[in-house]
This record gives structure tokens, C-alpha cells and sequence, in this order.
């Protein structure tokens, strides 16, 4: 038995053979053009098909895994735009009359170094990305398909240099236990996407002999791979597994503060870490994203019950279209900054009839379980009354229909923005409960794009200013006798979680991948 240490990615035991992926690394090989203007017009050509590929690949990743996590993918589409990259590979077809795929993988070495010798570990993990999106623009240029890790059987550990955000998205993960790699850490893109997936990941693991086929163990919390572990081993690490896994799930007696699940899709609901948390955060845009057509009530009806009927409580959060879809509704004109557009309650308010079909069918629905409405991206008092007035016609007009629904159906406010923090004193006396959009309330506090590369390493969600607006917000809403919960990073970070329960939180909702982490840390802190 080889035992080999390196840093531990994401968390979770795997034992099962390994497979190593060995990737045709490309070498610049200098190829001149012939024709300038033809290399030109290829390169436009293949940035349009990689822009298509990618925000496929965006659309796999949001049904999959989140939204938030898709963010990678349009990342990639970004680099692929940028005006520097783009105007390096132009430069080089240009100046060194090489073709295209050349000046790709010249451009492509040169900013890799350029981040790599950046001081900062997230802007140096971007290097990773970097030779991603290149590698599609090369591939397309070759009239290739990229080839992914493919997995011969059951239980396989997967073992390389590196592996992409694109293959690990793309490739057949229903037969892969764990990642191996020599490359990457916990701030690379690719382990985000493991931690999502919930797949063990360990990297700085250099493959030192022939190991294809052979039995081996990962123990992802520690950076441990045993090479042939023996029967000793292979107990420990069981135990070890069922040992976490029995202290996650163990809670206080008499624990008050809840731990809720974000839910995406009504098929997430048989998540087992979304049956151990307290409740849920339905997030319903998704709905409308799938579909060209407005989901009918029917169709809502349906989602929402399946959701109610298997998880304890939930919070069902109302129409939050992203842009892509705004057009396709509602012929919006195109927007310069769409965060801060017509969106939410605004376009909910703006079409009352569209958002009223959706109280209609969340109010049906409220029969099957637990269910709470909450209201996005409220900045007014105006707003909630326009909205509990639309919520009272649905109710009135279900009655009139003899349709059985939840009277008394708590209505509930995102607090995300500085304007609704700081009225939330006057927001708590018209609703029943608070959730606080962490990554919001820090994006609109700190006026930064959160999705905005540039500002990385400057965008902080716990600046003092953001925890402030935390605070005054649970406050105004305990004067007032109501609860208040948070979602978004902060509420995942376990040295903030202490401090946010000293603030009042009385709920946290997170990823499902989270949920037992939290609930743990929270059960050490109350």
C-alpha cells in the first residue's frame, strides 16, 4: 500500500479503482497564414460557435447544479469577449502571420503566465480558465470535439493533471466517486463545480507510477489517497464516513434557529440533505426559464405541491425572471443594467395579472404543506400593500370558486437592497417575516457587480457596512415581533455564522450541499 498526501478540495470518502485521464497537452508550434483575412474570419466564426457551446453549457449547469454555480460558464463567455484576449490573438494573425489556432494558443500562454504570477489565489486559479476557453476556440478552429474523462465502470477514482470546468460538466459523472488531480485548489472553478456535484476532490497528487485499474481510497477531508489500501484502511475510512455523517445530522435539543434548503426544481426535493434541513427556499423563476411560454397555473399548481408536499416548510419566492427571459415574456426593450431594471416585484407589480396567477397557484398548492410567499427586491411600503391587495383578489376569487387554500399564509420580504434595510422597520409591521439576501444587500451596499471578474478580489460580502445593514434589519425585525432569516454566501460561512446568531438570524438557508455543515456549526454556536 502507496499513501500519498495532498490538499484536500471537498470533503467525503471514496474507494473504488482509478482511471487515470491523460490530456493531449498542445505545444505552440508555430504555423504561419497564408491568407490573414481568412484566419481572421475563422477566428470570428469559432468565438460565435464557443459563445453557443458556452451558454449551453450554462443552461446544463443551472438545471443541474444552480445558477450560482453556472455563473462559471459565463465567465468563460466573458473571456471569450474580452477585448484584450481578443485583441492579442488579432495582433498575432496580424503582425506574425500566424493562423489562427496559433495566435490562440500564443495568446493563451501568455495570459496564463501573466495570472499565474498574480498575488492573489482566486486571480491565479483564473489561469485554469484561461486554457479552458482556449482549448474550445482550438478545438473548434481543428473541427475537433474536445474529449472528456469517460468512466469504464462503477465506482471510478478519476486521476489527471487537471480537469476543466467544461469536462467535469460535461462528462458522465453517474460512474466517477472522486477527482484526483495535480493541479487546482479549493478556489479553483472545478472545485466549486465538485463541491456542488458533492464529489470528493483532493489535488497537488503527482501520479508517480502506472496506477490504471488499481484499488484505491480517497479520503477528501484529509488530501489522503491510498494506492491498494488494505482492510484496515478500508474500515477506517467506512467509520470515518458514517461518523460524519452521524455528527452532521446530530442537533440540539431545543435548537430554535432552523436551517433551510434553497430549492431550485421540484425534483431537488429528493435530495436527502434537503429531507435533514428545516424547510426550504423555493426559488420559482425557474419555472418560467424552462418553458417560452408563461407556465400555466396548472403547471405552477403542480411544482409547487410536489415541493410542499416533501419538504417541511417552504418559502415560495415569487417571479425573479432573469433578462434572457424578460424578452421572451414581455418584449422588454434591452436594458444597460438589467440587475437594476425591471425586474421582481416591479415586473410583478407592472403585470399583475401574470403575478396573480402565480398567487393563485401558490394559495392552492398552500393545502399540501407549509407554504409561505415571499416578495423579491421590495424598495417600498407601497409595493407589499400592492401585493397584499393582489394576493386578496386571488384569495377572493378562490373562495368565490369554492377552493380550498391556506387562509392565514404568511408574506414574507427579501430585504436585498440598502433602501429596503434601512425602512425595514416600516417593511416589518406589513409582512410576516424577513430573508436577507446576503450576496444582494453586499453586491448593491458596496455598488459592485458580483459577477464582475475584475472586482474579485475587492468585492467583500462581509464588509462592516454589509454586516451592518445584517443587523439593522434583524433588529427592526424582532421590535416588531417577526422573524428573520438569511441566505446567500454569508450564510454558509461558518466563522460569520456565530456573529450573524448574535445578531438575531433565526434561519439560515443555504445550498443543500451545506445544509448539515451549518446546521453543525450553528448547533455549536446557539
Amino acid at each position: 500500500m502507496n499513501i500519498w498526501k495532498g490538499n484536500a478540495v471537498c470533503g467525503g470518502i471514496a474507494i473504488g479503482t482509478a482511471c487515470v485521464y491523460r490530456r493531449s497537452e498542445d505545444v505552440v508550434e508555430k504555423k504561419y497564414a497564408e491568407n490573414k483575412d481568412a484566419e481572421r474570419e475563422k477566428y470570428a466564426m469559432v468565438k460565435t460557435l464557443a459563445i453557443d457551446e458556452l451558454d449551453k453549457l450554462f443552461k446544463k449547469a443551472k438545471d443541474e447544479i444552480g445558477e450560482e454555480e453556472a455563473q462559471i460558464f459565463s465567465i468563460h463567455k466573458m473571456m471569450v469577449e474580452d477585448e484584450y484576449y481578443n485583441e492579442s490573438v488579432l495582433n498575432i494573425i496580424e503582425k506574425q502571420k500566424m493562423n489562427a489556432e496559433t495566435a490562440v494558443l500564443m495568446t493563451s500562454s501568455n495570459f496564463e503566465k501573466l495570472f499565474r504570477n498574480i498575488d492573489n489565489a482566486y486571480m491565479r486559479e483564473r489561469a485554469g480558465d484561461i486554457r479552458d476557453v482556449s482549448d474550445r476556440i482550438v478545438a473548434l478552429l481543428r473541427g475537433k470535439k474536445r474529449l472528456l474523462p469517460v468512466a469504464a465502470k462503477e465506482n471510478t477514482i478519476l486521476f489527471s493533471s487537471s480537469i476543466s470546468p467544461s469536462e467535469t460538466m460535461q462528462m458522465d459523472k453517474s460512474k466517477i466517486s472522486a477527482f484526483v488531480t495535480e493541479y487546482g485548489s479549493s478556489a479553483s472553478h472545478t472545485a466549486i463545480l465538485a463541491k456542488s456535484l458533492g464529489i470528493p476532490a483532493v489535488s497537488g497528487i503527482k501520479i508517480r507510477e502506472n496506477i490504471d485499474g488499481k484499488r484505491v481510497a480517497i479520503d477528501g477531508y484529509s488530501g489522503i489517497v491510498y494506492i491498494e489500501p488494505d482492510a484496515a484502511v478500508i474500515e477506517n475510512l467506512n467509520k470515518k464516513a458514517k461518523e460524519i455523517k452521524h455528527s452532521d445530522k446530530k442537533m440540539k435539543k431545543g435548537q430554535k434557529t432552523r436551517v433551510l434548503a434553497t430549492i431550485s426544481a421540484p425534483e431537488e426535493v429528493k435530495n436527502e440533505t434537503i429531507c435533514e434541513s428545516d424547510g426550504g427556499i423555493f426559488e420559482s423563476e425557474n419555472l418560467f426559464c424552462k418553458s417560452d411560454t408563461f407556465p400555466s397555473e396548472d403547471y405552477q399548481f403542480d411544482a409547487y405541491r410536489k415541493v410542499l408536499e416533501s419538504a417541511k416548510e417552504v418559502a415560495i419566492r415569487t417571479l425573479d425572471i432573469n433578462s434572457e427571459k424578460k424578452g421572451t415574456f414581455f418584449g422588454i426593450f434591452r436594458e444597460e443594467n438589467a440587475v437594476m431594471g425591471m425586474r421582481s416585484i416591479r415586473l410583478c407589480l407592472k403585470y399583475p395579472q401574470i403575478f396573480k396567477t402565480q398567487l393563485r397557484a401558490v394559495l392552492k398548492a398552500s393545502v399540501c404543506g407549509k407554504a409561505r410567499i415571499l416578495l423579491p427586491m421590495v424598495v417600498s411600503e407601497e409595493e407589499v400593500l400592492t401585493a397584499k391587495k393582489l394576493l386578496d383578489e386571488a384569495k377572493n376569487e378562490l373562495r368565490a370558486e369554492k377552493t380550498d387554500f391556506d387562509e392565514n399564509i404568511p408574506l414574507g420580504v427579501v430585504i436585498e437592497t440598502p433602501a429596503s434595510a434601512i425602512i425595514s422597520d416600516e417593511l416589518a409591521k406589513l409582512c410576516d417575516f424577513f430573508v436577507i439576501d446576503g450576496n444582494n444587500l453586499a453586491q448593491f451596499v458596496l455598488a459592485m457587480d458580483r459577477k464582475n471578474l475584475a472586482l474579485s478580489e475587492l468585492f467583500d460580502k462581509t464588509h462592516k457596512a454589509v454586516m451592518k445593514m445584517i443587523e439593522i434589519t434583524a433588529k427592526n425585525a424582532h421590535k416588531n415581533g417577526i422573524k428573520v432569516g438569511i441566505c446567500g454566501d454569508v450564510a454558509s460561512e461558518p466563522d460569520k455564522i456565530p456573529e450573524l446568531l448574535k445578531m438575531g438570524i433565526d434561519e439560515f438557508a443555504v445550498k443543500p450541499r451545506n445544509v448539515l455543515k451549518v446546521k453543525k456549526t450553528v448547533c455549536e454556536n446557539e
